[in-house]
């Protein structure tokens, strides 16, 4: 498998010890400069704010009453509720948006 041109500077920084990104020499952290490092926290701190579990989790409860409003709206109120008994507590917790 090929290396490409900026891995391999990577690598070799890596090997030098100095920053993968920059290439000046690295502090305390295992890959980065202070400066590289900085950049990269800040990165994943905007990337984990916008992505968080409890957002994740509210699209995903949208969906599952957006699908279940599609596929079971035609049913009598009997048949969802025959349905709806047979589903786990787990799954009943989690149509009805209850944090389990």
């Amino acid at each position: 498998m090929a290396v490409s041109r900026q891995r391999r500077w990577q690598l070799k920084m890596l090997e030098q010890g100095r920053c993968v990104i920059c290439g000046s020499d690295k502090l305390e952290t295992k890959y980065y400069c202070k400066k590289c490092n900085d950049k990269s926290k800040e990165r994943s701190r905007k990337y984990n704010s916008k992505n968080s579990s409890v957002k994740r989790r509210e699209r995903r409860r949208h969906h599952m009453k957006k699908f279940h409003s599609i596929f079971f709206g035609h049913l009598s109120k009997e048949e969802k509720d025959y349905i709806f008994d047979k589903l786990s507590l787990a799954e009943k917790d989690y149509i009805n948006g209850k944090k389990s």
